[in-house]
């Protein structure tokens, strides 16, 4: 494989868990009733 292609997987990955995360955060805090 190619490793441009390799980092390109990894970034989106590591962009995919991130962003799953903060939504997480998010939806917890809204259920909390905090800002």
């Amino acid at each position: 494989m190619d490793i441009v292609w390799i980092a390109a997987l990894a970034l989106f990955w590591v962009a995919l868990i991130v962003g799953v995360d903060g939504l997480l955060r998010l939806v917890r805090a809204k259920k909390e009733g905090r800002p």
